[in-house]
């Protein structure tokens, strides 16, 4: 789908304000779109979100159909009789920021656990979701255990109904969200990340769809291979997909996953795009990258099988990292927007796909991702000779199509709010906006910005 020229925000749900330790779909996230429509801006992109790991990261999951309880409302709770004042007033955080992973960890699915035990059956859900709360019901009866090491097969009946009402309760409070943001002309993009986690719903349930030995072992996994930057490479290790099954089944999987993902947002960023043209896969039990090698993908049988599904839809490719020709074309094949980050220009190359001089209005622009520094602190840490005002021109002056700024770029924040640093799991992903932040920007500057740059959409 392509749009008229139009710019957004980036910022996940677990960094707006609230007063239960993380972002959720209470009051302060139907006034962070009113702060996006107030601006001129009608574009709102999220991170993914599935079930955080150990490490609070949403890009590997114990399910990609999963949905974080964190999110849910619990004030809507309240109200629906399904949490008591004590308990509600037991929820409510220490501090406004940043998002308290530990407590969480420690008692929001107890909480939760009683507003499901009041609500309780849920009639249905659909069936990836259901395959998801089971797989979690068969955890816990297995003591939160990975799955390959299962010997109990009787899903957790407390699991199995927690799991269900959560799933249906997120759904329900993000339709209204949704609901309201589309009614005031704001798109919300999604984000799948390109892997799955070994221990998770999909490789349990359908291994086949992934490369592992008769053990059900992984064969490779994923990861990037060395560079100037990381000598080693990158060694992320997620199970790969084995493509050619996943062509013989007409990409079922995926085009389950894409048609979830365009049930719920207006558009989808797809995780490391490259990997659908080849992949970088690296033999199981290896401790670097090193030794790797590029295995072919299925890219254009892919593309073709999606579109159908993603049709009206806002469609990006993260075509970011080690880009081949090869990626390139099929990133003009699919037509989907191109990725460009105004952090990766390298000094003096003005032949740089990243420089906004050269955008295009096939591509969607971002001053950083959630894996850089905030751009604030990425020049002052460079003595960059610019400012906040004359990267918001330079950025929606260009020719992008879409032009994007993380919500920590907009406040002008320094390195302290950086959401993640890749390569070092611990100490991410817990940066959270207050209230006096948010209400402390200046929608009439950004809102005449956006008029001025032709990105306002009345």
């Amino acid at each position: 789908m392509k749009l008229k020229r139009t710019s957004g925000i980036l910022a996940h749900i677990s960094s707006i304000p609230g007063d239960y330790g993380i972002g959720s779909f209470g009051e302060q996230t139907f006034k962070f779109i009113d702060f996006l429509s107030e601006s001129g801006f009608s574009i709102w992109q999220v991170l993914p979100f599935c079930v955080t790991d150990s490490y609070n990261s949403p890009y590997k999951s114990y399910g990609s159909f999963s949905l974080n309880p964190y999110f849910i409302d619990l004030q809507e709770l309240y109200e629906n009789g399904l949490l008591t004042k004590a308990e509600l007033e037991s929820a409510k955080q220490e501090k406004a920021s940043p998002c308290e992973f530990v407590r969480l960890k420690a008692k929001r699915l107890d909480t939760l656990q009683k507003a499901a035990k009041r609500f309780g059956k849920v009639e249905s859900l659909k069936p990836h979701t259901e395959s998801f709360c089971r797989f979690m019901a068969l955890r816990k009866s297995n003591g939160n255990s990975p799955w390959h090491g299962w010997t109990n097969y009787v899903p957790d009946d407390d699991a199995l109904e927690l799991w269900r009402f959560t799933q249906y309760m997120f759904l329900k409070q993000w339709g209204e969200i949704k609901k309201y943001a589309n009614e005031r002309n704001i798109k919300i993009i999604g984000d799948i990340p390109i892997y799955v986690s070994y221990d998770s719903t999909d490789v349990w349930e359908t291994p086949e769809m992934f490369m592992l030995d008769s053990d059900k072992n992984p064969e490779s996994v994923a990861g990037v291979p060395p560079d100037y930057f990381c000598p080693d490479g990158q060694l992320w290790g997620n199970p790969l997909y084995d493509w050619s099954v996943m062509k013989r089944s007409n990409f079922s999987w995926w085009r389950e996953r894409i048609r979830f993902m365009t049930e719920i947002f207006d558009g989808i960023r797809l995780d490391h795009f490259r990997a659908f043209e080849s992949f970088y896969a690296i033999p199981y039990g290896d401790e670097t990258a090193k030794y790797g090698k590029w295995i072919k993908a299925e890219g254009y049988d892919f593309v073709d099988t999606i579109k159908p599904i993603c049709n009206g839809k806002i469609m990006i490719a993260e075509d970011l990292g080690e880009i081949t020709r090869e990626v390139e074309k099929l990133v003009e094949y699919s037509g989907f927007y191109s990725t460009r980050v105004l952090q990766f220009v390298s000094p003096g190359d003005i032949h740089s796909p990243h420089l906004p001089e050269n955008y295009n209005e096939r591509c969607i622009a971002y001053t950083a991702t959630h894996d850089n520094d905030t751009t604030r602190g990425f020049i002052s840490k460079r003595a960059i000779n610019t400012d906040r005002r004359q990267i918001l021109e330079q950025m929606l002056e260009s020719d992008a199509g879409i032009v994007v700024f993380p919500l920590q770029d907009i406040l002008w924040l320094d390195s302290t709010a950086r959401l993640n640093t890749p390569g070092n799991p611990n100490g991410n992903w817990g940066w959270r906006a207050t209230r006096e932040m948010i209400d402390k920007i200046n929608r009439d500057e950004l809102l005449n910005l956006n008029k001025r740059y032709g990105r306002f959409i009345d």
